[in-house]
């Protein structure tokens, strides 16, 4: 699942995905949907921007989907601000920085595959 609120960031997350293999079960750009989707859906990975449209953030998303099952969740960031460093610090997750390099996703999950099960959804 891609959580973005840059539509054509995640047109060209789901296309590189889908050409390395990986379905990609839907897209997110907000906090309510991302939640829904997920929880609906369960996808195995989540790549998640940390600022959305409207109020909450993906950390907020992230948080909530968390309570209920326990994808990967791949934070995407442009912003270096150390709060939001700490808190995905302290969800455990990885974080890559935009602009996003397609080795750096496909190595977070292939890494990801080797410590658990392989993921078949994104």
């Amino acid at each position: 699942m891609i959580v973005e609120d840059d539509a054509i960031i995640s047109l060209g997350l789901r296309i590189f995905l889908n050409n390395q293999g990986y379905e990609v079960v839907d897209s997110a750009d907000f906090y309510e949907k991302a939640v829904q989707v997920a929880l609906d859906k369960k996808p195995d990975v989540i790549l998640m921007d940390i600022v959305l449209k409207r109020d909450k953030n993906g950390i907020d998303a992230a948080t909530e989907i968390l309570k209920h099952y326990h994808p990967f969740i791949i934070f995407c960031t442009a912003y270096h601000d150390r709060e939001y460093m700490d808190e995905v610090h302290e969800l455990q997750c990885p974080l890559l920085h935009k602009p996003l390099e397609n080795f750096q996703i496909i190595h977070t999950i292939e890494d990801f595959k080797k410590q658990n099960c392989s993921p078949s959804t994104v």
